[in-house]
């Protein structure tokens, strides 16, 4: 009696064609291997796109912080753009999240400043704090989001933050 007729399911074979994993994992390397495999085309159109992206961070970095700057050059389509479109588009973008920022950041300053029982020290290491905390949060945000709802998380999540210290905002 065949094997194959005992067998509750019958049994199948799956072919899978190997690709052997590139050596080299420089850019070059890489960019070798893309042609090995004939995909060199969207390996360049994506090598093409971050670097557009790399370019405008740097360039708005000099005058945004990097966080800003990082969340704002996520909204772009950079295999879409030119440079300059992109660069004025992550500008645009920077500002509006500059003002989102500035304004968190007001708010909460704010309350520490009202907060009873800090001392000036405290206040400013509080402030320092907090700025901290939203550049190491904000590039975590969703870059679709609009002002208000990016305004909105960051404050659930400063206020959170400060609740870890015993500061009520």
């Amino acid at each position: 009696m065949p094997l194959g007729n005992n067998l509750q399911y019958p049994v199948e074979f799956v072919f899978l064609d190997v690709v052997k994993p590139p050596t080299d994992f420089t850019t070059a390397g890489i960019a070798n291997y893309a042609k090995e495999l004939n995909i060199s085309e969207g390996f360049n159109v994506i090598i093409d796109a971050l670097n557009k992206e790399k370019k405008a961070i740097a360039g708005i970095s000099a005058v945004f912080p990097l966080a800003i700057a990082e969340l704002a050059a996520l909204t772009i389509d950079w295999s879409e753009v030119s440079s300059e479109e992109g660069y004025r588009q992550v500008e645009e973008r920077a500002r509006e999240l500059q003002n989102v920022y500035n304004e968190v950041l007001s708010t909460i300053n704010n309350c520490i400043e009202a907060y009873p029982g800090l001392t000036r020290n405290h206040k400013t290491m509080y402030r320092q704090m907090i700025r901290d905390y939203l550049n190491g949060i904000l590039p975590l945000a969703n870059p679709d989001w609009s002002p208000n709802e990016l305004k909105d998380y960051l404050l659930q999540e400063v206020t959170n933050y400060l609740l870890n210290y015993g500061i009520s905002c």
